[in-house]
């Protein structure tokens, strides 16, 4: 393999590096040299891309999983409801009453629920339905579908959403705008 430092380079002419460097081309070794060298460059060119992207995923992927860790360290809450889901304990000729399950953040800020029982007034205007959950054929999975019933459907045990157009997180008593029979099995 031929040798150029600087001190060669000073010395010799252009015309004596020129047949210098036409003596190495031809050179029989040329061909298989060139394209060892390119490959190797091409091959850790390639480790680097790849090592590139798996470190930017490991990346992405912890923080995604630490943003978790802080939803569960530090939840949430809604300050405003309008929907509650529970069991109906009473019923009466206009309302009844709601054991409803309602998310609260405890001392330790800890996310729970608590019971709290709601009367629920029902007026003219309440929409009142039967959730059912109808299969989709072949489709793996089921659509909720809504079918109007009376008020006097709904009967003391029944778990069901309320919902309404007032926040109903502190009242004792609200009119329901809509109310929802819900399956057992959802």
């Amino acid at each position: 393999m031929y040798n150029f430092n600087k001190e060669d380079q000073k010395r010799a002419g252009i015309r004596e590096l020129l047949t210098a460097l036409k003596e190495y081309v031809l050179d029989k070794n040329f061909p298989k040299t060139v394209a060892f060298r390119v490959m190797i460059f091409i091959f850790v060119l390639i480790a680097v891309i790849i090592l590139y992207f798996i470190s930017q995923q490991s990346f992405n992927f912890r923080s995604v999983e630490t943003e978790k860790k802080q939803e569960v360290n530090n939840p949430v809450l809604q300050e405003t409801i309008f929907n509650l889901g529970g069991t109906v304990q009473e019923i009466d000729k206009n309302s009844f009453i709601l054991e409803a399950t309602i998310p609260w953040i405890n001392e330790d800020g800890q996310l729970t629920q608590k019971v709290a029982k709601r009367k629920v007034n029902i007026t003219s205007a309440t929409k009142i339905a039967r959730l059912t959950l109808v299969s989709q054929g072949e489709k793996k999975g089921k659509t909720p579908i809504e079918t109007p019933i009376n008020f006097s459907d709904i009967k003391v045990g029944d778990y069901v959403e309320v919902i309404s157009k007032i926040d109903i997180s502190q009242v004792p008593e609200f009119e329901a705008m809509q109310i929802r029979f819900l399956p057992e099995n959802l």
